[in-house]
Parts: structure tokens; sequence; C-alpha cells
């Protein structure tokens, strides 16, 4: 006999239904294989979909796992973001414990913290997370290899201290300046040239990806640095992510990386997803301890969209 699943939708990184980036998050899911969480998560074909389970100490909130159209992810911003939002709105879907308003949810790589954004009616609004590892840098990308993944020229690729590279917070990002918002609405990813880049920089997670951005023409008002983004993945079945808070995450930490020896804090705004008609906006926080350790903060706003039941 068919079992029934329910689900729920919620559009993550945007206070407005169809913008942002989608994300299925499955409520009760004990009794999900793998395979079946893989099957469902290709099915809805979302960027990610996500599925809650009790965490492994019952200490902490929740277990989260993360699944793409191809694969499963040991960490990944927005559904974060989308799972607190609605598990801070309806406690009672929480399979382990909520201490002081707070969220612990196991994922493979590591626990994220999160807590809810709460508006002047103290509706919950939006999330934000702790990324679950420290700022990472790993190694620099050639120009020219760069140069044909996005199909930008070369010139118009930024050099020196933002010299491409990869970077991450729990899930590695190539990480790309360009020279323009107009650079950036040009980009269009070649699949041939991400293959071989996976082929020679293979990190954990659902194939080489880039993040590419440019400063904004535009300021967002209480922030030290105001960015356009695009997040390229065509190696995971969607050629371009419509927000995407890991490499948002892995972004701020690198500019905080680079900036002046005795700042510790940078707070960025970043707009993503404009050229693909799901504008979102991210907030990131990146902040140094006097160990020179860099810790990163995530948020933005969400909006429930659907409210569904799945039989299998």
């Amino acid at each position: 006999m068919p079992k029934k699943f329910q689900f729920k939708t919620v559009d993550v990184f945007t206070n407005r239904a169809f913008l942002g980036n989608p994300l299925a998050v499955f409520l009760n899911c004990e009794s999900l294989t793998k395979e079946q969480m893989q099957s469902i998560a290709s099915e809805i074909g979302y960027s990610e979909t996500a599925f809650i389970f009790s965490p492994q100490n019952p200490y902490n909130s929740a277990m989260v796992r993360i699944f793409t159209p191809i694969s499963e992810l040991p960490f990944a911003g927005h559904p974060n973001i989308g799972v607190s939002f609605l598990l801070s709105r309806y406690p009672q879907y929480i399979p382990g414990n909520l201490r002081e308003g707070k969220l612990t949810l196991e994922q493979q790589a590591g626990n994220v913290e999160a807590s809810a954004t709460i508006d002047e009616m103290g509706q919950v609004v939006g999330s934000e997370i702790i990324a679950p590892e420290n700022y990472n840098l790993f190694e620099l990308l050639p120009m020219e290899r760069v140069s044909r993944a996005i199909g930008v020229s070369m010139s118009k690729i930024s050099k020196g201290k933002f010299e491409p590279k990869i970077a991450s917070v729990g899930l590695p990002f190539g990480i790309v300046k360009l020279d323009s918002v107009n650079s950036l609405s040009a980009c269009k990813a070649s699949i041939a040239e991400f293959q071989n880049l996976d082929k020679d920089f293979k990190y954990p997670g659902d194939g080489f990806s880039i993040l590419a951005y440019a400063d904004s023409t535009v300021k967002v008002k209480g922030f030290d640095i105001s960015l356009r983004a695009r997040v390229f993945c065509p190696l995971m079945g969607i050629e371009e992510d419509p927000a995407t808070g890991s490499a948002c995450a892995a972004l701020a930490g690198f500019l905080l990386s680079i900036a002046e020896s005795t700042r510790n804090k940078i707070s960025v705004a970043i707009t993503q997803g404009v050229e693909i008609g799901r504008r979102s906006q991210i907030y990131a926080t990146a902040m140094k301890d006097s160990n020179q350790k860099i810790t990163v903060k995530i948020g933005g706003s969400c909006v429930e969209v659907i409210d569904g039941v799945l039989e299998i």
C-alpha cells in the first residue's frame, strides 16, 4: 500500500512567491531510503530538495539530508535557510529539540546552527545560519580555463588578489570576479569545459561549480559591500542556480580574507538570479577570530508556496 509523505515548498532568499530559489522540504521521512530520496529529488527537479529526520544526537533539532536531481550533498545554503524557516514557523515538525529559539541541524559536513528572522508583527519571515566549516581557500584556478567555462574573455576576469580560486565553508566553489555587471550578464556556461575542470579540480559535492560576481551598481543600505552574482552548476543538471547560500558564504569569507589585516568583520549583500528571472537577495557576514579563522553567517527571507503530499 502506498505511503504518504507530507512536504512543503519554499521560495528562499526572497519575500515574494515565484522569485528566489525554490526548495521542497519533506517533513516525515523516517522510512525513506536514499534511493527513494534521490528519485523524489530528481522528479521535483529543484536545485535541491531537503528531507528531515530525527537527529542522531537527541540534543539536536533534526538531521537534514540534501539532494540535487543527481546526488546527495554534504551541505548547501538555501536548503538550510528554508528548513530552518519552516521548522521555526512550525515547531511541531521538529523531531528533536529547539533550544531558546535556536536550531541545530545535523548534516554530513557538520552541524548547522540556525535561528529565525522575526518581523515587527512577530511572524517568522526568514532565517539565518552559521556555515558548518570555517572559510577555506584551496587553490587557484587557471584563468584561461575559467574564461572558456563561463564564456567571457580573459580581459574581463579580475587578476591579482581577485584571481580565480576555489573556496569553501562546507561545499567548494570556484570564485571568479568580473569587471562589470554587463560582463556577468553575458556569461554562458560550457558543459564540456566544466567537465574538464571537474576532472582536475574534484571536491566533495555535485560536480565543479563556479560563482561569478561583479560589483553592483546598486548599493544595499547597511552593508559594506553590494554585489551581483551568478552561480553556474551544469554538472548537477541545472545550468544556473537562482540563489546559492553556500557559494555566497564562501565569497564573503574570501572578501574578508583579502581585506586589511585590522578588519575582523565584513557584511555583504548579494543579488543573484536576475538573469534567469528569479531575483534573490542573500545577506552574508564574515567574522575573523583571534586565531585568524573566519566563520560566515548567511541569511534571507522566505515565502511558503506549496503544501502537498507525495504517495509512493
